[in-house]
């Protein structure tokens, strides 16, 4: 994820196809669109969902900043 611009009501980003599709499986699955896993991810895509809920977090973050300043 690559950030391109912070304001405090919007933040523009460059998702990979892989962080998008990690990000569209969330939500689909969040609506019913797709069924729960049956098990636990495997390692690489938990690693992935991590490192992206962190870059998130960290925009919040800086959004959040420019909204205090």
């Amino acid at each position: 994820m690559k950030v391109l611009s912070v304001q405090p009501q919007l933040a523009t980003l460059e998702l990979s196809m892989e962080e998008l599709g990690l990000i569209m499986n969330a939500i689909w699955q969040d609506l019913g669109y797709q069924q729960a896993r049956s098990g636990p991810p495997e390692d690489e895509i938990r690693a992935s969902y991590d490192l992206l809920q962190q870059q998130i977090g960290d925009v919040i973050a800086r959004m959040d900043a420019a909204a205090r300043a």
